[in-house]
């Protein structure tokens, strides 16, 4: 009656103890490696507070610099989720919810305290707080499950945390192709140079066929601004601008060239290189000496090696302005 029965655990002998024992239901930490979680728990901590809260980004530093700087949220929660894990003892299925949402909770408040400080808001960094839990919840959780189990738990982690790395790639990659282009600033071949390129005052762009299709709004001041060219423009005798102006009347544009020491001035504007230009109907290039960029700041030499922003406004228009920017570059 029972020669056909096969008992379901026969294959114990083969489950290692540590095995044996979360079938169990118990937890079964080996003590290296419950030392390694803390030892990388602290670790980790120390990363995010240095990054976040000792150290400052170095002045200066560039887009893909402080991009890798708000890697610090991932290591902050990262650490602190897995010290907490570490000492909470209830059952996974109430620790990681409350986890996730108590992280996210307080990454928002943060956010929201940063705001009222005069800090920009981002969800993205809550975002950041919420992976960096689950980085520190697998580092722990890991040691409560089998081999097999602790795998198919780093996946979705390690989807989270490549998926919030993208934007750091992208930007990264976009600087590796500008210093190639240099002394072009852009080449509008690819819509990925428009991170290059931050727009105010109701301005846009989009870079479609072979230019930056600008729109000027109606603000006071509306243009947009090329942070972090190439900053060392000495060898150099001119910036060339060439754009198309597709509307019959003429526009008034005002180029500006910023150094780094242009911000200790409080952004005065006798302090940088101001020039208006009167942008007849169609094809206008505009070249400019760079003697004159040097010359212009008030008081002082402009830093020709230290060169921070480039960038082009209109000032008071009564309707939205169209133009074409095909060339952008040094001479």
């Amino acid at each position: 009656m029972l020669s056909g029965f096969t008992h379901p655990r026969n294959d114990l002998q083969e489950l290692s103890l540590s095995e044996l024992r979360v079938a169990a239901g118990e937890i079964a930490i080996g003590p290296r490696r419950a030392l390694f979680v803390r030892l990388v728990s602290i670790a980790l901590l120390a990363a995010g507070c240095v990054l976040l809260f000792v150290g400052r980004q170095p002045e200066g530093a560039l887009q893909w610099q402080r991009e890798l700087w708000n890697f610090g949220h991932i290591a902050l929660f990262a650490g602190l989720s897995a010290v907490l894990l570490q000492r909470w003892r209830a059952p996974l299925r109430r620790q990681l919810p409350l986890l996730f949402v108590g992280s996210a909770a307080i990454g928002f408040v943060v956010e929201v305290i940063q705001r009222q400080i005069g800090r920009d808001f981002s969800l993205r960094d809550v975002l950041l707080d919420v992976v960096g839990s689950a980085v520190g919840a697998w580092l722990v959780v890991r040691l409560r499950v089998t081999r097999q189990q602790r795998w198919l738990l780093a996946l979705p982690v390690l989807v989270a945390v490549a998926a919030v790395s993208l934007p750091f790639v992208a930007i990264a990659w976009d600087s590796v192709q500008a210093a190639r282009q240099f002394p072009r600033f852009a080449t509008f071949e690819s819509r990925g140079e428009l991170r290059r390129f931050q727009f105010y005052g109701g301005a846009s762009g989009e870079v479609r066929d072979g230019a930056l299709q600008l729109q000027f709004g109606t603000a006071e001041w509306s243009g947009f601004t090329l942070f972090e060219p190439a900053s060392d423009w000495r060898g150099y005798r001119s910036l060339l601008i060439e754009v198309v102006n597709p509307a019959l009347a003429p526009l008034d544009l005002i180029c500006r060239v910023d150094d780094r020491l242009h911000r200790f001035s409080n952004f005065d504007y006798h302090d940088r290189f101001n020039r208006r230009f009167r942008l007849e109907p169609g094809s206008n290039q505009l070249r400019i000496a760079l003697a004159d960029i040097e010359a212009a700041p008030r008081g002082r030499l402009m830093a020709m090696e230290q060169i921070d922003a480039l960038g082009c406004f209109v000032h008071r228009e009564s309707a939205l302005r169209t133009l074409q920017l095909r060339v952008l570059r040094l001479e």
